[in-house]
């Protein structure tokens, strides 16, 4: 994550970053209060002790790092996240599919899709908030829990703009769910507090170099005709999940539809192509489906197991 110049941690804490990589506010902010909060003397020890492991690691290797202590405040935060991730995708799992007995197996392998991802080696310091923030605002919209999703959804507008995905969702996902009317209330809050954060961050940043989103739509099809066997690994990941989704439950069904085909736009019109951490808003959704399809497998090798025993 903090191998490139442009996203080096002295851009983001500075407020210096690239448009739109400025607009995701949440985790610059949080390094920053607790930089404040930390003592001067602690803060130089944790400065040498980083510094140490920037020399170990290779960890910013080449950039000049300003504020070589924020890497020891960032690696907690990313942590906390895959564990929150972790616990809030099993838990949602638990409530889709009762009864199941392989959890703990799931786990390890929720967090083992994210192993393609890193081997990219890219990434920004507010990826795994992502990963969090999607998981967690599935998990309140299949509880009903309201309060929980808005004081969720808040954060994760100002982790990127894209929680505005979970908007469609939620739309979806209570569609004949609730009462019209407080469906349109509901609905109208989540894009006015979308509205007023993005909105203020783009004009904290106007000034900074870059874009409001990066246009990388006409480099996507000479890329993938390079790449043709990553076009055809994505295309047969969607034609797995158009087969498996009727099966799902009504509410992993209905989140997927709202969610993974604005996604997929948003990637053509503004990722870079072939950087797939930018799938990262709709992991949650197709991690859960792979989790159901590896429990069914090992459902069906136990009782073969059990029927070559007897």
């Amino acid at each position: 994550m903090l191998s490139e110049a442009r996203t080096s941690l002295d851009l983001y804490l500075d407020g210096e970053a690239r448009r739109p990589f400025a607009y995701r506010v949440l985790v610059p902010t949080v390094l920053r209060g607790l930089d404040n909060l930390t003592p001067a003397i602690v803060s130089s020890q944790l400065d040498q002790i980083a510094i140490k492991v920037e020399e170990a690691t290779g960890v910013v290797a080449g950039i000049t790092n300003e504020h070589p202590r924020a890497i020891l405040w960032l690696a907690p935060i990313l942590t906390l996240s895959l564990i929150g991730y972790l616990l809030a995708g099993t838990a949602l799992y638990s409530e889709l599919f009762p009864g199941s007995e392989s959890i703990a197996c799931l786990g390890t392998l929720q967090l083992a899709i994210l192993l393609p991802f890193l081997g990219q080696k890219l990434g920004h310091i507010y990826d795994f908030t992502v990963l969090f923030f999607m998981m967690m605002l599935l998990l309140a919209m299949h509880l009903g829990n309201r309060a929980l999703y808005f004081a969720v959804f808040i954060f994760a507008c100002l982790n990127k703009e894209t929680a505005i995905l979970a908007v469609f969702a939620y739309g979806a996902v209570y569609w004949d769910k609730i009462p019209l009317r407080q469906r349109i209330f509901d609905i109208s809050c989540q894009v006015l507090i979308f509205a007023i954060v993005y909105g203020t961050v783009r004009w904290v940043y106007q000034d900074n170099p870059g874009w409001g989103m990066e246009p990388w739509l006409f480099e996507q099809l000479p890329y993938y005709r390079e790449h043709i066997v990553r076009f055809f690994v994505f295309a047969g990941l969607g034609a797995w999940l158009v087969f498996r989704l009727p099966e799902c439950p009504q509410f992993l069904r209905r989140a997927a539809v709202a969610m993974i085909a604005p996604q997929v736009i948003l990637v053509l019109l503004g990722a870079k192509p072939g950087e797939v951490r930018n799938l990262y808003e709709i992991l949650p959704i197709v991690s859960i489906v792979v989790m159901r399809d590896v429990e069914i497998a090992i459902r069906r090798f136990r009782l073969r197991l059990d029927a070559a025993r007897s």
